[in-house]
């Protein structure tokens, strides 16, 4: 079979990517971004080492205010092992902070060099703003958070954005809701399409996000199963569905994208991968490219810009936007009200505190138990 054309890149050159960042760029990244400066990199630096130069000038004093030597040997000791556990977890912490701000701002660089708009926070749910965004990653009913999301229109394909969602909360004030982040991309559609659902088996995003799916049908498409996918769709849309989403088509994009779920939902196309996908560096990029060039090949040109009239029945009998699950949704949507990893309120803030702490309990306990007391008896 002959190989597709090459296409020049939909969101653009990669390769800016490969250069670190500079200290300017932060800069400008912190302005151009609209960030605060006590958010910057300098101001949190500044008080992280501020913050461990004050502790260790505490502990130098200790000494020359106190006896330490008549001290016990458990007190001694925990004069050894405070500092060391602050100093990890502040350090920690910090560096896990700043090595995300400086992949930030290298998609920044790479927005900004390809024509892209960038916003460094979208906040969208109840009490904040409407979302725009259709896709079952993006329940109307959840406030969400997406950092780094950057785009631009495409003559071709329309609109594409590229972002992570990192995090998802219940309108309520008392319940959190934690589920398992994820990055995504968008991409427009040039007709409305039936909604349509390609599940990864093996590197599931969706349903460890909370969002597992429950009345549909499930396709395996004809031939071998040398994938990982599987197709949902709402009854009635079967035929359409295996159109889109043939079994070449489907090896081919576990071929290129295998960590990867697809959703296909009014004149909307999502791509779900894992929060932690690389899109910093040059080659993550490029096979997002590549994956989503494919999609607009193999799929999307396959959508047809006029159905017949049982189609277009079919089709304008499905609202433009709902809550998936609730009472009123669409028999031609995938219904989401039943395996659900976790419930849609969330999980309540207060019950994982109790959990960090029965577990922080635990550690401390055997630490006493193993270490100190040993110490205690022995003085």
């Amino acid at each position: 079979m002959a190989s597709d054309p090459p296409r020049p890149p939909l969101l653009g050159d990669p390769s800016c990517l490969r250069r670190p960042p500079s200290g300017q760029e932060a800069r400008w990244y912190r302005r151009m971004a609209g960030i605060p400066w006590y958010r910057s990199i300098t101001a949190i630096t500044a008080l992280v080492v501020m913050s461990e130069a004050g502790f260790l000038g505490v502990l130098v004093l200790v000494p020359r205010l106190f006896e330490v030597d008549a001290l016990s040997s458990a007190a001694r000791l925990l004069l050894v092992i405070l500092p060391i556990v602050y100093a990890l977890v502040v350090g920690a912490s910090y560096s896990y902070w700043l090595v995300w701000r400086l992949r930030d701002v290298r998609l920044w660089r790479f927005a900004v060099l390809n024509d892209h708009y960038f916003f460094d926070v979208i906040e969208t749910g109840p009490g904040v703003r409407p979302s725009a965004l259709a896709g079952t990653g993006f329940p109307k009913n959840m406030r969400i958070v997406m950092r780094a999301v950057f785009g631009r229109h495409d003559e071709r394909f329309g609109e594409i954005m590229v972002g992570r969602s990192r995090a998802m909360r219940s309108e309520t004030a008392h319940r959190v809701n934690l589920r398992r982040p994820f990055a995504f991309a968008r991409m427009d559609l040039p007709a409305k399409s039936p909604h349509v659902i390609v599940r990864n088996r093996r590197s599931p995003i969706l349903s460890l996000a909370g969002l597992s799916t429950g009345t549909q049908v499930d396709l395996l498409p004809e031939g071998d199963p040398d994938h990982g996918f599987t197709v949902l769709c709402p009854q009635g849309f079967e035929q359409e569905a295996l159109r889109l989403f043939t079994s070449e088509v489907l090896r081919t994009l576990w071929i290129s994208a295998r960590s990867c779920e697809f959703e296909l939902i009014d004149d909307e196309l999502y791509v779900y991968f894992a929060h932690s996908t690389p899109l910093w560096k040059p080659e993550a990029m490029e096979q997002l490219q590549t994956t989503l060039a494919l999609l607009s090949r193999r799929v999307v040109e396959r959508i047809p810009r006029r159905f017949d009239s049982e189609q277009a029945l079919k089709l304008g009998a499905a609202p433009m936007h709902g809550t998936w699950g609730s009472p009123g949704s669409s028999p031609h949507r995938v219904d989401l009200s039943g395996r659900r990893i976790i419930n849609k309120d969330g999980v309540s803030a207060m019950t994982w505190v109790f959990v960090l702490v029965f577990f922080l309990l635990n550690a401390l306990v055997t630490v006493f138990v193993r270490f100190v007391l040993p110490i205690l008896l022995q003085g």
